[in-house]
């Protein structure tokens, strides 16, 4: 049954669409706006940085705006490269607002980057209309599906990161060569300054070890105990460290049971914006984290960081920080990450700390 519906939604997708596909490379000479899809996680709109540079080195002529998530937007509020930031939320009234505003600019190129979204060319031609030409990872088993739907199917080539997947997607359809690009965030310089004032205040010059307790999820994210043991490991090993401690809102008395337990530990206060959390991320000498997002903005920033990740993670390489130097523990088969061995943790940071000239 599945198998006969999949053929009749592609047979009706060629009534009203027609065959997409264009021939590649596509020319890049006349193209006036791009509108990129990036509206999911902030994580996923740091790894989206290279297509930014990607695109104002190939592309200088061209407005560069992007669909953002209400959650991932702050990301570019002072990133000069774009030129428009869109919020999608799933409301109908907002929705058709947000299309008249799209419509209104008339994009040429839209380069569907949220690739786990297999509806992303129905909005696409919904948002933007029929004329603008659309661009996507292919996905091996329904590239016929999706040939109503885009201009481009670029192949999954093997890549390091999910950075470097998106950028293979757009040099693949333009026929650039571009080398890889690393992440780059345009913090704004209020927040640059405030976490700089903030840190120089508590701390001083001292070398600051920035620890995030919190991942979005129980089973991720960290508990009191574990960052107590290693924290206190670590102390022993290097009693020149400054340590802070951040997490979200929800989880504060996990901070507060810490700080309670290490004196020493200072506490951060919360951060309403992502610009601010960026910035400390920015000061701090190194991090260790169990979120990706925390990854991806010590990467963008050359924080030195210790990685820890779920088991099933290692076989996902698309979000291990590449560029920087780090460290990553993993979670053993079953375990969540507050079961990882603080030796484990601990003896990851001492190899960080210790070898400042590994290559990344």
């Amino acid at each position: 049954m599945e198998i006969i519906l999949r053929f009749v939604i592609r047979c009706l997708l060629f009534v009203l669409f027609g065959n997409r596909t264009k021939a590649t490379p596509l020319s890049s000479k006349n193209i006036r706006k791009v509108l990129i899809f990036r509206y999911d996680r902030i994580g996923d709109m740091v790894l989206t940085t290279p297509v930014l540079e990607l695109l104002r080195i190939n592309m200088p002529q061209a407005e560069i705006h992007v669909l953002a998530s209400p959650a991932n937007a702050p990301i570019l509020r002072c990133d000069e490269r774009i030129s428009s930031v869109y919020r999608y939320r799933k409301d109908l009234r907002t929705l058709w607002h947000l299309r008249k505003q799209i419509r209104y600019e008339q994009f040429d190129v839209v380069l569907c980057l949220v690739f786990n979204k297999t509806w992303d060319g129905f909005l696409a031609q919904w948002l933007c209309g029929s004329e603008a030409l659309r661009i996507t990872v292919a996905h091996e088993s329904r590239i016929r599906f999706y040939e109503p739907l885009y201009d481009v199917q670029s192949p999954r080539l093997e890549a390091k990161s999910l950075a470097e997947l998106q950028m293979c997607v757009v040099k693949y359809a333009f026929g650039w060569d571009t080398k890889l690009l690393p992440l780059s965030l345009r913090i704004c310089p209020k927040a640059v300054n405030r976490q700089h004032q903030y840190v120089k205040k508590v701390v001083g010059d001292c070398p600051v070890l920035l620890i995030n307790c919190s991942a979005g999820s129980p089973e991720r994210s960290l508990s009191s105990d574990l960052v107590i043991s290693f924290v206190s490991q670590i102390q022993r090993f290097d009693t020149t460290l400054c340590f802070m401690v951040i997490a979200i809102p929800s989880e504060s008395t996990l901070v507060e049971k810490i700080c309670t337990q290490l004196p020493f530990v200072h506490r951060v206060p919360i951060l309403d914006d992502i610009q601010d959390v960026c910035a400390l991320v920015q000061e701090a000498s190194w991090l260790i984290t169990p979120d990706t997002a925390f990854v991806h903005f010590a990467t963008a920033v050359q924080t030195p960081l210790v990685g820890l990740y779920q088991a099933n993670a290692s076989k996902d390489k698309l979000f291990i920080p590449v560029g920087v130097r780090n460290e990553i523990v993993y979670a053993n088969q079953g375990e969540n990450i507050t079961d990882i061995d603080t030796k484990e943790i601990r003896n990851a940071f001492i190899r960080l700390r210790e070898n400042p000239n590994t290559p990344i």
